[in-house]
């Protein structure tokens, strides 16, 4: 219906029609409601996600809030309510299976600190932007190392059962 949306969707469908992979997809708002700057992902229960894949999904805030005192873990949401099943996040979530699907949140006003609440200044919003870069560079690495533990531990596995 609205043609960034229908481009981007465009897009996947070409890189995965080359057996392409998309690892992470972020999409970016202004909050008007809430403090600080935060994620929602998408993780359902019932889809019978493994430890793993529980704790992968929750890893990109948990390091985003190492990193920044703008960034709260505790407001970050890691459910799929079906009023917001049309979001970028969960659409592409369900569509191309991206388990790293996600909507980064930002308040439009600031962030609190302590009992303050704190207006964001231009600096402080751009170091959101770094602390994600960053975040993510992170957590690919992370990532990639728990993926050669997963087959060292299956091939272990393989060898002595």
């Amino acid at each position: 219906m609205h043609a960034p949306i229908f481009h981007l969707k465009k897009l996947l469908k070409s890189i995965y029609s080359h057996k392409k992979e998309i690892f992470l997809f972020c999409d970016l708002h202004g909050h008007s409601k809430m403090l600080n700057s935060f994620i929602y992902a998408c993780n359902r229960a019932s889809t019978g996600l493994d430890l793993a894949s529980w704790t992968k999904i929750r890893l990109l805030p948990r390091i985003m809030s190492k990193y920044s005192k703008f960034f709260s873990y505790n407001d970050c949401q890691f459910k799929v309510e079906a009023e917001k099943k049309d979001t970028g996040r969960i659409s592409l979530w369900k569509e191309f299976g991206i388990m790293n699907s996600f909507t980064l949140e930002t308040s439009m006003f600031g962030y609190s600190e302590g009992e303050e609440i704190v207006r964001f200044k231009d600096a402080d919003v751009l170091s959101i932007g770094e602390t994600m870069v960053r975040a993510i560079c992170e957590y690919s690495r992370i990532i990639r190392d728990m993926g050669k533990e997963i087959m060292l531990s299956k091939a272990y596995n393989f060898l002595y059962d």
